[in-house]
């Protein structure tokens, strides 16, 4: 037992936590969307259009700080010398390599072979280079291992060097290119960089060749000769460009040169009056006015960040020491926070229109009204001032729009208190528009602005309260009341219409239930009255509470016309507990079948709490024999939840005491009076007003409303005497009979 305890106090501990945090995850979000939309505006007029280029300028212009500004046509040109600079690289082609010297070996392998094994008639046709047939002759008559060795190595000290083609080295040449970049090499080195010049090209290694040849074989003319000839085959450019790892570098380069800054002091004059505006200049006011926005922005959100938390907090420490039933409700709180949310962003998306009176169009209105007839007045109040203090933030501190909202505000939530009429929001518009005017006068009358353009601007006003915050209500309202499951008094009153489905079946399939119902809901009524509640929520709840006794309205005594007619003489205590215990489960389902609102629901639990049906508890225990086991009381106890309105615990004791005056014999104001005492003190006994906000003044008045009201219904009537004189339809009778 006491480790369940144990879970069940850490559950609740980390749901209060959570609950915690998710409302300051709420503040920090709806502070996040309201700086952003309150920073968010129309962007000022660019110096661009001020100062157009190639235009003269229309005034001077000096710096207002010291700036350095980028200087992209310099660090551009820096850039692209440093790209220009980078060699381009090359890569030597091996497999070129292998192939030539593939076919090198092939060719002095053939030449071996006819060498050993002469024949009258050689394919010459098999070899892959061209070489003459006299040329052929001359190296068979030499030593053909020396001149394979010789012609390999030779050729090998070039390729494996580079070789470039004539025309591509020309290029480079005319491009103004210096140096290249070699890679390769069949030794560890990765790379080399070569001069341009140094580089050779096939024309320059036959040259090469001739002066070699012609040292080494000197006194063998023919040798030489077909030696050069033959060696020039396999001399070919085998430097590829690499331009993927060229360009890779151009940019690594690029990127490595440091952006340039120009250095601009405070007081420099940046341009004189008629001098024309060149594209430097036009930069110079580019990047001032970026630099002179950002600070501007810093500034704002800065500023704006701590107003908009400190209305924020004061906001948040109302609803938690004064309001906190509302602190609690999640539902309510995003309800708030969504619809500032909204108001702010209408109001911003109409300030970026291009219009200039635009400022008194603001329905700032809208949220302190909503709120009032959603929740309270007292929420209505304080975010009125909480409306208006954004308002100043959102039009740059205009005094003229925190007048108008604030009084505007404070008028419309006191108008519509007692608000129950749609017609009623006449008065209410006329209230918030006449406001509206005044504040907006008045404000110019003090600037000195002439009167018949401050009375224009005052009739704006009145267009404000009227065309915009009322029929912007009119939409908001039902929205909000089906997306939270909240009811305004309007609706509440629509509700309490008797020809409801619902209480039509009262009257036809259960009319004693229905004339309980009536009783509790105007009992319940006037207590709410008493001590300040919502008494048409209490009123329409007591309609409602008791609906789920239409599936069985036989088995409840108000209902049962003939006294033999007793259904649960034949069920047992356990089983007639069930059925009447039924009547809440069936008043839910029959609550979402016919789609009444989620407050109105809570009636039907929590006007029986957790109370148990003590008739069937008692005649149980006193049917049961000393050797059963004890008749546990929580089990005949209704399934709750406790009441956690003071409108629903308010029900819960008027349809108590209504039920238990029925079983009195001699009705007289005192027996009525301790009669509600005692029902009062058994529920308070009971526990079934912890988890409500009810105080001990406030049940006393419920107590004293409850025996006024009682007193009234079983008023006695004195009793009139018959009368002497003969009836009228005996005289008439008499005559005719005459």
């Amino acid at each position: 037992m006491r480790n369940i305890l144990d879970k069940w106090k850490s559950w609740k501990a980390n749901k209060v936590q959570k609950d915690r945090l998710g409302t300051s995850l709420l503040f920090v979000l709806s502070f996040a969307f309201v700086l952003l939309i309150i920073c968010f505006e129309r962007g000022p007029v660019r110096w661009s259009l001020v100062f157009p280029e190639g235009e003269p300028a229309p005034r001077s212009f000096f710096a207002p700080f010291s700036v350095s500004i980028l200087n992209e046509k310099t660090t551009n040109i820096q850039r692209e010398a440093a790209s220009r600079a980078v060699p381009d690289v090359y890569d030597i082609d091996t497999k070129l390599n292998d192939s030539l010297f593939s076919s090198l070996d092939e060719t002095f392998s053939f030449f071996k072979q006819n060498k050993t094994s002469p024949s009258e008639s050689l394919s010459w046709d098999r070899l892959k280079v061209n070489v003459s047939e006299s040329n052929i002759r001359i190296f068979l008559g030499e030593d053909l291992e020396y001149l394979h060795q010789w012609t390999k190595n030779h050729i090998r000290r070039f390729l494996e060097q580079g070789v470039m083609d004539f025309a591509r080295k020309m290029e480079l040449l005319n491009e103004g290119k210096k140096t290249i970049i070699a890679r390769g090499f069949p030794k560890s080195e990765k790379e080399r960089v070569f001069s341009l010049k140094q580089v050779i090209t096939p024309s320059e290694i036959l040259s090469e060749t001739e002066k070699i040849v012609g040292e080494q074989f000197s006194k063998n003319r023919k040798l030489r000769s077909a030696l050069t000839a033959f060696t020039s085959q396999f001399l070919k450019p085998n430097l590829i460009f690499n331009e993927v790892e060229t360009q890779l570098r151009q940019r690594r380069a690029s990127s490595e040169v440091p952006e340039v800054f120009e250095d601009v002091k405070k007081n420099q004059m940046i341009i004189q009056k008629g001098t024309i505006v060149t594209s430097d200049i036009s930069r110079k006011l580019d990047a001032i006015e970026t630099r002179m926005v950002f600070k501007k922005v810093q500034k704002r959100v800065l500023g704006t960040g701590l107003i908009v938390c400190l209305s924020f907090l004061v906001l948040g420490c109302f609803l938690f020491y004064f309001e906190k039933e509302t602190f609690r409700d999640w539902k309510k709180m995003v309800l708030i926070h969504a619809l500032l949310i909204f108001v702010l962003l209408i109001e911003r998306l109409a300030l970026n229109i291009p219009y200039p009176f635009v400022f008194y169009l603001l329905p700032a209105s809208v949220f302190p009204l909503a709120l009032s007839l959603l929740l309270n007045r007292r929420i209505g109040f304080l975010s009125a001032a909480v409306i208006s203090i954004l308002n100043v933030l959102l039009t740059n501190f205009s005094m003229e729009v925190f007048l108008y909202s604030f009084l505007g505000g404070m008028v419309a939530t006191y108008t519509a208190i007692g608000l129950r009429k749609r017609s009623q929001f006449l008065k209410v518009g006329s209230a918030m528009g006449l406001t509206h005017f005044f504040a907006i006068f008045g404000y110019n009358i003090l600037q000195e602005v002439p009167l018949e353009e401050a009375m224009h601007l005052g009739v704006l006003g009145i267009v404000n309260g009227f065309l915009i915050a009322i029929p912007m209500l009119f939409i908001v309202l039902p929205i909000l009341e089906h997306i939270f499951g909240l009811v305004t008094d309007i609706t509440l009153l629509e509700l309490s219409d008797l020809n409801h489905p619902l209480l039509r079946r009262l009257v036809m399939e259960a009319p004693g239930t229905y004339h309980h119902s009536l009783v509790v809901s105007s009992l319940a009524e006037a207590a709410c009255e008493a001590i300040g509640a919502n008494s048409l929520l209490a009123r329409v709840g007591g309609y409602f509470h008791d609906i789920g006794k239409l599936e069985k309205p036989e088995y409840f005594t108000e209902n049962q016309t003939d006294k033999q007619d007793d259904r649960h003489g034949k069920l047992s205590p356990s089983m007639s507990y069930l059925v009447i215990a039924s009547h809440v489960k069936d008043g839910i389902e029959l609550a979402k079948k016919y789609n009444l609102k989620e407050v109105i629901a809570d009636f039907i639990p929590q006007h029986q709490g957790t109370c148990p049906v003590y008739y069937f508890y008692k005649k149980a225990s006193n049917s049961s024999s000393p050797e059963d086991i004890k008749i546990n009381i929580d089990d005949y106890r209704y399934p709750g939840p406790k009441p956690q309105l003071r409108e629903t615990a308010v029900v819960l004791l008027a349809d108590s005491v209504e039920a238990a005056s029925r079983s009195l014999t001699n009705v007289t104001p005192l027996s009525i009076e301790d009669l509600v005492k005692d029902v009062i003190n058994n529920k308070f006994i009971d526990g079934q007003l912890d988890e409500c906000d009810l105080t001990l003044q406030d049940v006393r008045r419920i107590q004293e409303s409850f025996v006024h009201n009682l007193i009234g219904i079983f008023h006695t009537r004195i009793q009139y005497p018959k009368s002497d004189a003969e009836p009228l339809w005996q005289k008439i009778v008499s005559r005719k009979t005459e």
